[in-house]
């Protein structure tokens, strides 16, 4: 276990680039969930810790959540915008509170992240294939 707590991290294919666009015309936050000191040192040795307005570090990524972070941060939830690789903790519970949600699937999904509940039609939630697909779908939709 405490190897898993120093291993490199290894980023998304092209999430350095990504994130430092999207960051050029918006403000970045992230919310990621788990232990406070790994996920810090994860942030830190990412190499992207730069680009975040702002990191949020929780236990729990559920409606009630997002809620309280996008309050504290002064964040109309309708203004916001999760991209991340699962329907349950990312996307599922940012359409709740009414913001929106851009899914980029991975092959590799933690199982307690496992969901049957898919979000209906709509224009609140948009599936991607790449990273890379996300600084344009920000611009034509955002």
């Amino acid at each position: 276990m405490k190897e898993h707590l120093t291993e490199p991290v290894r980023l998304f294919n092209e999430a350095s680039s990504v994130v430092a666009e999207v960051a050029r015309h918006r403000r970045v936050i992230m919310i990621t969930k788990g232990d406070l000191v790994h996920q810090t040192r994860k942030v830190r040795t990412s190499g992207l810790a730069h680009l975040f307005h702002h990191v949020e570090i929780v236990l729990e990524k559920d409606a009630e959540t997002y809620s309280r972070v996008l309050r504290s941060l002064g964040v109309d939830p309708h203004t916001f915008c999760m991209v991340g690789n699962s329907l349950k903790s990312d996307i599922l519970p940012v359409l709740e509170i009414g913001g929106f949600g851009v899914h980029v699937p991975f092959e590799i999904l933690w199982e307690l992240e496992s969901t049957d509940t898919i979000p209906g039609e709509g224009d609140r939630w948009v599936e991607l294939r790449s990273l890379a697909d996300v600084p344009a779908w920000l611009e034509e939709n955002g």
